[in-house]
C-alpha cells in the first residue's frame, strides 16, 4: 500500500521521525524492507530508522536474521550490560569475532554446563527432558 501511495509514507514519515526495532532479527523481512526502502529518508524531514538486536540471537524462522542495506551505519556494542564476568567469557570463546566486556552493577555469576548423554539427540531431547527431570526429582 505504502508503494502504491507515497502521500501515505510522506504521512509516516512525517509523523514518526524517528522509528526504532528492537529486537529486528525476529522482525518480518517485509517490515524492514518497507521501513528502509520506503519510510527511511521520506517525508519533509528525513525518518530515521534504527534496528536494534544480534542477527545470531534470531528465534522465529520467519524472522529477518541479518541486514545488509545501503543507508545503515552499523554500530558495534561491546559492554554486555545483561551478564556476569563468566558468562562473558563463553560467549567470548564461543562468538571470537564479537569480543565483549561485562559491565554494569551484575558481574558475579556463574557457568554450568550439564550434558546428559543418555537422552536421544536433537528435538527428541527436548521431548524426552521433562520425563527425565521428573523422574529424578
Amino acid at each position: 500500500m505504502v508503494t502504491q501511495h507515497p502521500k501515505l509514507t510522506r504521512l509516516i514519515a512525517d509523523g514518526y521521525p524517528i522509528i526504532f526495532v528492537d529486537e529486528y532479527q525476529n522482525t518480518s523481512p517485509k517490515t524492514i524492507r518497507l521501513l528502509l526502502d520506503h519510510i527511511a529518508g521520506a517525508g519533509h524531514h528525513s525518518c530515521v530508522v534504527g534496528l536494534f538486536g544480534d542477527s545470531i540471537q534470531k528465534i522465529y524462522p520467519s524472522g529477518q536474521g541479518a541486514v545488509v542495506h545501503p543507508q545503515l551505519t552499523p554500530i558495534t556494542k561491546h559492554e554486555n550490560h545483561r551478564c556476569s564476568l563468566p558468562v562473558v567469557a563463553v560467549l567470548n570463546k564461543i562468538r571470537p569475532e564479537l569480543q565483549q566486556e561485562a559491565v554494569g552493577e551484575h558481574t558475579d555469576g556463574e557457568v554450568h554446563v550439564f550434558l546428559n548423554s543418555t537422552l536421544p539427540a536433537g528435538h527428541a531431547c527436548l521431548d524426552a527432558a521433562p520425563q527425565h527431570l521428573t523422574e529424578r526429582g
